[in-house]
């Protein structure tokens, strides 16, 4: 309930006005419900527990727009963020999806990491299927959370449901069944048109090596299906750790700042 009065703001002050809003509760005991069910929105209260990748699944279906983005109760999205992913998808019917950078900001909303994901990829057209073997060679997701990527409706529904399996990696599992398809293309920006939260209610230094192993799952699940190098799949195994270890170092610098907020 922290932030997500602040998320549901970011999404009605967007410049783009032809915006359909639907919040989705899986089972939240902070007040968020209540909150909720007295906004006006359209809502669905799930009864609780229900898993991230059941409510992220409700929520995906739910839409009836020609694009989709999801936006999870604590990240934010930058004025211009959805009219300039229309504009690059809309009239453009070669595009399944459209990606862009965010910004990592702490639990007061100062910005401590500027333009991230998308590494190792450039501005523009960009086949879906070496996105995602950008994942697998990177050893993280470099596309990014949901917010940061519109789909059309089609393409994200037909991919349904989010697949929870691999949790810390519920996002990458589903961004592949999406995009690692035949013909699937999709338009890449380089700019930050959002912002992802850290903070201790979400994040701990102690589920790093739960999600390198995650990761590490991820991994041999693709080189089961694709074709891969000796070469490649040392590389991948070896970015997995570092990035891992850069999370870590990460996680303990935010920290050090004191700006974690409590759970």
């Amino acid at each position: 309930m922290a932030f997500l009065e602040q998320a549901v703001n970011s999404i009605q002050e967007q410049t783009y006005g032809n915006i359909e809003l639907s919040l989705v509760d899986g089972g939240s005991t902070d007040g968020s419900r209540d909150w909720v069910a007295e906004s006006g929105l359209s809502h669905e209260l799930l009864e609780a527990p229900s898993s991230p990748a059941n409510t992220w699944t409700t929520a995906t279906n739910l839409a009836r727009g020609e694009f989709v983005v999801l936006l999870c109760q604590d990240d934010l999205l930058y004025p211009e963020a959805i009219a300039s992913q229309v504009a690059q998808l809309k009239g453009r019917s070669e595009f399944h999806a459209a990606i862009a950078q965010r910004d990592i900001i702490d639990a007061t909303g100062a910005v401590v990491k500027r333009q991230r994901g998308l590494m190792g990829l450039q501005n523009g057209r960009a086949v879906g299927a070496d996105v995602i073997r950008q994942c697998y060679l990177r050893g993280t997701n470099v596309i990014g959370e949901p917010h940061v990527v519109m789909f059309r409706r089609e393409v994200i529904q037909g991919a349904m449901p989010w697949n929870g399996e691999l949790p810390y990696f519920l996002d990458m599992a589903t961004y592949a069944a999406a995009l690692d398809r035949p013909g699937v293309l999709v338009h890449l920006r380089r700019e930050s048109i959002g912002a992802f939260r850290v903070s201790s209610s979400s994040w701990s230094t102690r589920l790093v090596a739960e999600q390198l192993r995650q990761m590490r799952a991820w991994q041999a699940g693709y080189e089961l299906s694709h074709r891969t190098s000796a070469r490649e799949r040392v590389r991948a195994a070896a970015n997995a750790t570092i990035q891992a270890q850069a999370r870590r170092a990460f996680y303990l610098m935010i920290r050090g700042r004191g700006r974690w907020t409590a759970a």
